[in-house]
């Protein structure tokens, strides 16, 4: 236990974030390599799994943010930095677009997570819209990405999500890329500060080197 080859490691994940090209492999790695490890997925979103850290439910997680982190209680690592994408119905007008700007989207329905949903880029975009003088007009809500897709497909609007959902298989559903520097999003490992050991260490290591391993490939 002492050298983190036993024992059991608590992980919290964002819907989007198991779709990331590492998290799998990364995964599998870890509990091919720590057998005698057993491992706890929760699925939650980033404001979920900063309670649940506070409250011990979870030793490690991965939070969809902005910017990078500061926090007192937990410690951030960065991982990637992925450029925020539109899902929209096929058919969709904007979809004839290379890149989509926030300003096309200003008399759009926007189908988004409600605040108390905790999602990660919720915040970010809002920003964004206000940033660029709009109001975003909100026509729907959905607690999780998979589900605001799912509604994009259906013709209900447009939805704005990390590039890891393209990998989601909905008919009649596009995507493109969001235009701008704060279009940016980035994805964080994070755990309890000043409570370092050796699961979540060897957790930690396995997923840095499976994102480089990914990259150098």
């Amino acid at each position: 236990m002492a050298a983190g080859e036993a024992g059991r490691l608590l992980i919290g994940y964002t819907p989007a974030s198991s779709l990331s090209f590492f998290f799998s492999k990364a995964i599998r790695t870890f509990r091919t390599r720590y057998s005698g490890v057993k491992i706890d997925l929760h699925q939650l979103s980033s404001k979920e799994q900063m309670a649940a850290l506070a409250n011990r439910k979870i030793d490690v997680g991965f939070f969809r943010t902005a910017h990078p982190l500061r926090h007192s209680d937990i410690r951030f690592t960065y991982l990637v930095k992925d450029a925020l994408v539109v899902a929209m119905h096929a058919g969709h007008p904007l979809g004839a677009a290379k890149t989509v700007d926030i300003h096309a989207l200003k008399d759009e329905p926007l189908i988004f997570s409600p605040p108390e949903a905790g999602v990660g880029i919720r915040d970010q975009v809002m920003h964004m819209f206000s940033r660029h003088g709009l109001i975003p007009n909100i026509v729907q809500e959905a607690y999780d990405a998979p589900t605001a897709i799912s509604l994009s497909a259906a013709g209900l609007g447009v939805t704005i999500v990390p590039p890891d959902l393209q990998y989601i298989k909905v008919p009649n559903i596009i995507f493109r890329p969001l235009e701008g520097a704060d279009a940016i999003t980035h994805l964080l490992l994070g755990n309890r500060m000043g409570e370092e050991n050796a699961l979540v260490a060897n957790f930690r290591h396995i997923t840095q080197s499976t994102i480089a391993s990914a990259k150098r490939g």
